[in-house]
């Protein structure tokens, strides 16, 4: 067995001077056998940095110090030896390091926890025999059983190293399993609601009275209730104590709901637009409000108002309803209505259902009027660590409308009927980069038109270009029966929830072409480059945006600025 003076070293000091005189310095600093960490890092853990002053307890600690370095790199056996020699007023120091060999698991044994599929949980683990063995993989290994031993309903579970043997450089580990007892769900309790009832809660989190403690089925229970929209903090845990314990929600109402402004300049063209979106979303257990008013510039303004119930008639099922007025300068004018339904189908995916109206009168063109009915269908699959503030995770979500268009001619001709499809997909992901404050954002989104007329009318053409889209574009630059983007982002985390990044995009816009052309369509490619910045004001959060697009000095880009209020 390895005890704990198998780890120290052998720390000669040649020299001894009394605590009240002056440290000598360090003249040099010779280090030999070290090969997986730098002589600069052994000369700083030890403090023999040249021209320091020596001091043998700070040697003594860094010693410690390197030791677990090597420890935590697998090299149980490690040893080192500092030796001195010089005067009052200087020393020289040699360090010789023995790496030495980096341990294997030789062996595993365990006891207890037989209700476990330890044949299955063996292919999750890190530490298997004739693998290296590090104390951090030691670590998540044993996190990896106790979370299999609190998904089997024994959150209580406890594991305890009965042996560690170390022979020949391989690790013999024999760990004893206290299972503790089989918990079911006893009663519930809501700490923190001040707007929403406990009955809304436990119900919108999905748990029951009597069931055997899952921690997925927890977890869930805190994804549902974030994305009620009444919290900014949700946390569960149970009481300890009893096989039936209580499980407690605490929650943080308030925080969710925001009001935004942004600001948009182009050099290029020397034009403004504007952006403010209002979203109410603690109007009591859930329910939510919006109202976006988005100035595009050029004479192009939309209006948005919607309203969200997360439970109706204390169903799992969403109600959202909305209505939409477009205004394109003095071309046309287009309205809609839509009510949708939602629910989850399975944990994490929910489904939709909806039905749209849609109004369009054109004040030039063949088509004086075009109305639609369109019965859409939507999928979305969200595995994000915060819906509001992702770090790691991916959301998904698709749609497809499905329409019926009645086209009433200028001419005056009879109406005509025609079928149409829309196809969206939307994509965001996020990973770390190593670095906890590193993380890498991706956003991939596309839309597509089908069974139009062709060429397809402008009203119904999908737009490319700024804050929303290709950044280092001007709005609605570029317009298309399909369009797509993908987007990267390398986030440098900041305090407060901001973040500082670069970015790289590129989009795509397939453009109808005249009647009569030889090929139908034209299909484009525009790059965009650019960085930005999240951070706390005392408005709320200021976001800021610098992009250029193909073509454009990076002097001559798009500033988009932005204040987000959150209450």
């Amino acid at each position: 067995m390895i005890s704990r003076t198998g780890w120290a070293a052998v720390l000669a000091l040649g020299l001894s001077w009394s605590g009240a005189a002056a440290l000598p310095s360090v003249s040099s600093c010779r280090i030999e056998g070290n090969r997986r960490v730098a002589s600069a890092e052994v000369r700083s853990l030890l403090g023999l940095e040249q021209g320091a002053r020596f001091d043998s307890a700070i040697t003594s600690a860094g010693m410690d110090a390197l030791l677990d370095r090597y420890r935590r790199m697998g090299r149980l056996q490690a040893r080192a030896r500092v030796d001195t020699h010089g005067d009052s007023s200087s020393v020289a120091a040699e360090v010789r390091l023995d790496e030495g060999p980096a341990a294997t698991v030789g062996r595993i044994d365990r006891v207890g926890a037989d209700f476990l599929d330890w044949e299955s949980l063996r292919r999750r683990l890190e530490l298997r025999p004739g693998a290296a063995f590090s104390p951090q993989a030691l670590e998540r290994d044993v996190a990896r059983v106790l979370g299999a031993c609190a998904e089997a309903g024994r959150p209580y579970a406890q594991l305890r190293p009965a042996d560690f043997s170390d022979s020949a450089g391989a690790i013999r580990l024999r760990f004893v399993v206290d299972e503790g007892p089989q918990v079911r769900l006893g009663k519930f309790e809501v700490e923190g609601n001040l707007l929403t009832s406990s009955a809304r809660v436990v119900r919108r989190a999905g748990l029951r009275q009597g069931e055997v403690y899952r921690q997925s089925r927890v977890d869930h229970a805190v994804w549902r209730l974030r994305r009620l929209g009444a919290f900014d903090r949700v946390e569960a845990g149970v009481l300890a104590g009893t096989s039936e314990p209580t499980l407690r929600y605490r929650v943080r109402e308030g925080g969710t709901s925001s009001a935004q402004g942004a600001l948009g300049y182009s050099a290029e063209n020397h034009a403004l637009t504007g952006v403010f979106d209002l979203e109410l979303q603690n109007l009591g257990g859930g329910r939510a409000g919006r109202f976006r008013l988005d100035a595009r510039g050029n004479g192009v303004t939309e209006y948005h108002v919607g309203a969200r119930e997360p439970l109706a008639f204390n169903s799992p099922v969403s109600v959202d309803v909305a209505l939409g007025l477009h205004l394109e300068d003095t071309l046309y004018t287009q309205s809609l209505a839509q009510i949708s339904l939602a629910a989850e189908i399975v944990p994490y995916a929910l489904a939709s259902l909806g039905v749209e109206y849609e109004r369009v009168v054109q004040t030039t063109g063949d088509i004086l009027r075009d109305r639609a009915v369109k019965l859409s269908l939507g999928l979305e699959w969200d595995r994000r660590d915060d819906p509001r503030a992702p770090t790691r995770g991916i959301l998904v979500r698709l749609r497809s409308r499905l329409g019926s268009r009645m086209l009433t001619p200028r001419s005056g001709e009879v109406d005509s009927r025609t079928s149409t499809r829309e196809d969206e997909l939307e994509i965001d992901g996020f990973a770390g980069l190593g670095d906890p404050a590193r993380v890498l954002a991706i956003r991939l989104f596309a839309r597509t038109l089908g069974g139009e007329t062709h060429p397809v009318p402008l009203y119904r053409q999908y737009t490319l270009g700024g804050a929303n889209s290709l950044r280092g574009y001007r709005e609605q630059q570029f317009r298309g029966s399909a369009v797509g983007v993908l987007s990267v982002e390398s986030r440098w985390l900041l305090g407060g929830g901001g973040y500082a990044f670069l970015f790289a995009e590129a989009g795509f816009v397939r453009q109808d072409r005249p009647a009569g052309s030889a090929t139908p369509f034209t299909d484009l490619v525009r790059p965009g480059y650019g960085m930005g910045l999240r951070m706390a004001s005392g408005l709320g959060q200021l976001g800021i945006d610098y992009a250029w697009g193909e073509s454009v000095s990076p002097l001559g880009g798009k500033i988009h600025v932005s204040i987000r209020s959150q209450f």
